[in-house]
């Protein structure tokens, strides 16, 4: 699809839509609606609005902070609204006159928090994370928003709630995609929503009210006797309500176009967000109005905005390099534009490029007087060239842009542009003639072709292949002379970065060929198997067979002539630039130690190449001079990002950490010491931008490369051109980038496919806010003043990992009042976490008291994520301890948090304490994935099949530390991606049981390669995953388990986990069927060598 340049109107098609689907007066884009009799407020330009329905007035504007305020509900009695912001350096509950005023803090939580609305006795009612236990574990509470007392209601997994008029009866959902923030029309995974009810203040378990709706459901309200709810369950969200004992179901709206995104009820009516629209519904006679909510307003985040460091968002530097030095620029893109700097005091250029498009991979021609990018300004990616002087000079290059393109790479005579596409095409423009020609196909196209060459006169090019068919990458040839291709590389290594000699004699590249083992040998604890690190080695290919290595040692007796190989090549007729037969065989090497080496190339005189130790980003640029004798590699310059030859290769660019550390400096053995004058002038790029423009690109490109990234080319049979046209009306209204995200989960949730998250972008926020701060503690307030109720616990072998107030040399316990915060008198959880402001990382003096007794201690308090994972490890120590106790020490406890490196350093750090138990648990509840599982499998598959035994010492098997025992894995609703990949490889391979419940069902990988301008991103489901058999695996649906326990809402709450208690109820039964294989040694009276597996 070519859809319409962005920098123009509206296509016909969608402004029809406009005025079919949305109010004439329609102007602004209006969220979280919330409805308290005729009080109707909500959120717009990032501010709480508040309109009267009952009359004609004008909303009126309640906040004007430059921090988002959403989620408002108005009081019961019509007197105060309660909302969400993140005034203090994390998102609370905050109070305010409905007349106008100061807003007041009243949660005090330090974690995720979403406002429910407010009880009938006009207490405020919201839901957080922020408890002892895994990730994504929400609980409800209570606050009184005058003395800030609060109640918590024994029920876990409750992430929303709502309670009927006598405060008896909590009607709460557990799970549903609003817990992993996915955005789905219709969803039928494990974590589908549920409705349950639960009475306040006795101890009878919760029940699940409608547990055979077929639905995920959200946003319960309790209104006119009846529990209403939205629900997907025909195919669309809609509102659904039922009676309190969960009969009489009734569907009161039947919407198939626009969703319900949001709703509120109160009495006779419902207010519902559906598109970017506010609308009424009258839940009695079930009319619609869409409400006309006319606002005046300066509209400040539509603005034009200034951009002082536009290095922030850097995408891509280029470095072609000019005859003349005085002429040389490196081009930079980022946040769509792109801009030229130089390091000889000339100004910096602004390209000047199509208003509201976005520029990529931008690169400058040779003779310094166009620069090439891939822009979107035709509404496909396609190749464009921009005067390098910054006047409108432009012109599009290509045409046939159906998919995404990945990268650009000039010729040195400045005549050809190298492309490829995510079609797995290898394109070379010729732009004379404006023809392009594919020299390869059948690439990857998933990813890109990360490294092309070009020969210094233009006639050669050579790349990195990363064909279908092959397992790794390998170098291609590809002559133009002789319109001829060759694979000069096997696919039994990874070959890549080519890069010419400087005439044109050789091909240099890096290949990873060297294996030195470490360890050397199976032994030693915690072995998890040789790496092979600093695989990388430097070849070279002689492209004419007569053409002298430059680092062959000398001998007395010379084969090669380089000055033949040169004639051969410059002869008037029948010249030869590469001799292909007998190509592959001149295999050289180049005698410099081998690395972790990347990013090849060559001048005249020396070979250039970055290398980096593994497991690291703090990469050096290394030099080796070309020489016969005394060869060596050495440093040009440390903590290199990147780095770039120019075409003449004479001059070189590089870039360190920091914004403005980019420099270009001659082509040498090294940086000077004063790069002062070699500086690039980037500190001087700034520019003015118009958000409206930047937010039609940005939803265009997440609208294109969600066309071009997801797993299913027939986009899971949605019209995604109708999509299109369906949303981008709406950007229209937006006035704050906020918005913008809820038009991307809108339009993303029309796919129906999770890891359909909408993350990060640059947001309006308040300056100068603090960061806030924990003493790694659960303290609660009482009559008289504020103590430590819980200190989080972790391994207690692992002191750096403890919590605040239990690091070695801090005297506090579980207890202790907290009565001053570095001398300030405190007796409230408030008053605590507003002197704790600022703090992370920071002494702190504590005054505590026990009975009669006062001391002082200095405590360093943590971050908030920290905080976070002291109460997760507080609750993974609590499981571990409860299965020593219950199984007598035999049994072993692991849990999997994510995916992640940090992982499988814990799994290590885990499982093989646990190798010799006879039970293992391994928990992969709440995992929230990442890509290791196949890691964790292997060493999981493992089998013992003998052991030896010296004259004394115990027994050691092979394979060395390998599980022998029983296995059973947990798995819950929310256990999460390649969480759920784990699970569903132990249940097909048959490594144990699962126990728990079916998992979420976010079964397609992604990569997250595809950032919008501001860094924000509409995440993009990429690689599905199938069964041997071909079947369509876990997307949608989830893992399900082999013995299937709920853990129950107020059960869990009081600390009980019946997976965790059935799990190792199962293992001590299959310990009972299959004992655990005891290392007992026979006598040596009768060896039996001849066959170990089928003895008489």
């Amino acid at each position: 699809m070519n859809k319409t340049p962005l920098a123009s109107l509206l296509t016909v098609s969608s402004l029809a839509l406009t005025l079919l689907s949305m109010p004439a007066f329609a102007e602004n884009y209006y969220r979280h609606p919330g409805l308290q009799q005729s009080d109707l407020i909500y959120t717009a330009e990032g501010d709480l609005w508040l309109k009267n329905l009952a009359n004609n007035s004008s909303p009126i504007r309640l906040t004007t902070s430059d921090a988002e305020e959403t989620e408002g509900q108005v009081s019961p009695d019509g007197t105060m609204v309660a909302f969400v912001a993140n005034y203090e350096g994390v998102s609370e509950v905050y109070v305010m006159p409905k007349s106008g005023g100061t807003p007041k803090r009243v949660s005090y939580e330090q974690g995720r928090i979403r406002l429910q609305g407010w009880t009938p006795s006009g207490k405020v009612l919201l839901s957080t994370d922020s408890v002892i236990g895994p990730s994504n574990q929400w609980v409800l509470k209570s606050v009184d928003p005058e003395t800030l007392v609060t109640h918590t209601y024994p029920v876990v997994d409750a992430i929303q709630g709502t309670l009927n008029q006598r405060e008896d009866t909590l009607y709460f959902v557990r799970f549903g995609l609003q817990a992993t923030g996915d955005n789905a029309r219709v969803y039928r995974g494990g974590a589908m929503g549920e409705l349950w009810s639960f009475k306040t203040g006795q101890e009878e378990e919760a029940v699940q009210l409608i547990p055979d709706h077929e639905g995920s459901i959200e946003d319960p309200m309790f209104a006119n006797g009846r529990v209403y709810f939205t629900s997907d369950a025909s195919g669309t969200r809609n509102l659904w309500s039922v009676n309190p004992q969960g009969e009489d179901i009734r569907q009161h709206t039947e919407y198939d176009d626009w969703q319900i995104w949001d709703v509120s009820t109160s009495g006779q009516y419902a207010v519902m967000q559906q598109g970017a629209d506010l609308v009424r519904l009258n839940l009695r006679n079930n009319t619609r109005e869409v409400l006309a909510l006319e606002t005046t307003s300066d509209y400040r985040q539509r603005q034009e905005r200034w951009l002082e460091n536009p290095m922030d968002y850097a995408q891509h530097a280029s470095f072609t390099g000019h005859e003349d030095t005085n002429k040389e620029r490196v081009v930079i893109t980022a946040r769509s534009q792109i801009a030229l700097a130089s390091s000889n005091g000339q100004r910096l250029i602004h390209i000047n490029t199509p208003e509201g498009s976005r520029s990529r991979e931008a690169i400058l021609s040779p003779d310094g007087q166009w620069v090439y990018a891939i822009n979107d300004a035709s509404g496909e990616n396609e190749i464009w060239r921009f005067a390098a002087d910054g006047t409108e000079r432009r012109e599009q290059l290509t045409t046939n842009g159906d998919t995404f393109r990945w990268g650009l790479f000039i010729s040195p005579d400045g005549r050809y542009l190298a492309h490829d596409d995510k079609h797995g095409n290898l394109y070379v423009l010729d732009i004379e003639e404006g023809e392009s020609q594919i020299i390869d196909e059948g690439l990857a196209g998933h990813w890109n072709v990360a490294s092309v060459s070009w020969s210094t006169g233009s006639n050669l090019v050579a790349f990195a292949r990363n064909h279908q068919e092959s397992e790794r990458t390998q170098i291609v040839l590809y002559s133009f002379d002789d319109e001829r291709s060759e694979v000069l590389t096997s696919d039994r290594y990874e070959s890549y970065s080519p890069t010419f000699s400087s005439d044109g004699n050789w091909l240099y590249f890096l290949s990873d060929r060297h294996f030195n083992a470490t360890p050397g040998s199976p032994w030693g604890d915690r072995n998890m198997g040789p790496v092979f690190d600093q695989r990388t080695q430097i070849y070279g290919l002689a492209l004419k067979r007569q053409a002298c290595f430059p680092f062959a040692e000398p001998t007395e007796v010379t084969l090669c002539n380089d000055e033949e190989a040169n004639d051969e090549k410059e002869r008037m007729f029948n010249a030869k630039t590469v001799d292909w037969e007998g190509l592959t065989e001149r295999l050289w090497h180049v005698p410099v130690e081998p690395d972790n080496y990347f990013d090849l190339s060559a001048s005249d005189s020396r070979l250039y190449v970055m290398a980096s130790p593994i497991g690291t980003r703090q990469s050096s640029l290394y030099q080796i001079p070309f020489s016969n004798t005394d060869i060596k590699r050495e440093t040009f310059a440390s903590g290199v990002n990147m780095y770039e030859l120019s075409l003449n290769r004479e001059r070189l660019f590089y870039s360190q950490p920091g914004d403005h550390n980019n420099f270009v400096v001659a082509a040498g053995a090294s940086a000077p010491g004063d790069t002062s004058s070699a500086r690039l002038n980037t500190a001087q790029w700034q520019f003015a931008f118009s958000p409206r423009e930047e937010w039609r690109q940005m939803f265009h490109d997440a609208w294109i490369m969600h066309r071009d990234f997801l797993f299913d080319a027939n986009m899971r049979g949605v019209d995604w051109d109708a999509m299109y046209d369906k949303y981008r009306p709406m950007v229209e209204r937006i006035t704050d980038r906020h918005e913008l995200d809820d038009v991307f989960a809108q339009l993303l949730s029309e796919l129906s496919v999770l890891h359909s998250q909408v993350r990060g972008g640059d947001y309006a926020s308040r300056d100068n806010v603090p960061s806030a701060a924990s003493l790694g503690a659960a303290i609660t307030t009482r009559e008289n003043g504020v103590f430590i109720e819980h200190i989080y616990r972790t391994d207690p072998e692992l002191p750096e990992t403890a919590s605040p107030l239990a690091t070695p040399g801090v005297r506090a316990a579980t207890g202790n009042q907290i009565v001053r915060v570095n001398g300030t008198e405190v007796s409230t959880v408030a008053d605590v976490t507003r002197a704790l402001r600022g703090q992370t990382g920071r002494q702190v003096r504590l005054d505590l008291a026990q009975g009669r007794e006062s001391w002082a201690t200095v405590v360093t308090p943590t971050s908030l994520w920290q905080d976070h994972r002291l109460r997760y490890q507080d609750w993974v120590l609590r499981n571990r301890e409860r299965v020593d106790k219950a199984s007598d020490n035999e049994f072993g406890y692991i849990h999997l948090y994510s995916m992640t490196s940090s992982d499988i350093e814990s799994f290590a750090r885990d499982f093989y304490t646990n190798i010799d138990k006879k039970g293992l648990i391994i928990d992969v509840r709440r995992n929230r994935g990442g890509n290791i599982d196949s890691w964790i499998i292997e060493k999981l598959m493992r089998r013992v099949w003998m052991f030896w035994r010296a004259a004394s010492g115990s027994p050691f098997v092979n394979m060395q530390q390998t599980f022998r025992g029983q296995l059973v894995v947990l798995t819950d609703q929310l256990t999460y991606s390649d969480g759920e990949t784990f699970s569903a490889g132990i249940k097909t391979l048959g490594l144990g049981p699962l126990i728990g419940e079916r998992t979420t069902g976010a079964g397609v990988w992604l990569t997250g390669r595809n950032s919008l301008a501001d860094r924000g991103m509409a995440r993009v489901a990429e690689s599905a995953q199938f069964a041997m058999d071909g079947t369509w695996v876990v997307e949608g649906y989830g893992v399900e388990p082999d013995i299937e326990i709920d853990n129950l809402p107020h059960a869990t709450f009081n600390g009980e986990d019946a997976q965790l208690q059935r799990a190792i109820e199962e293992l001590e039964t299959r310990l009972e069927a299959m004992p655990y294989p005891e290392l007992n040694p026979g006598d040596f009276s009768a060896p039996y060598g001849a066959d170990p597996v089928n003895r008489p």
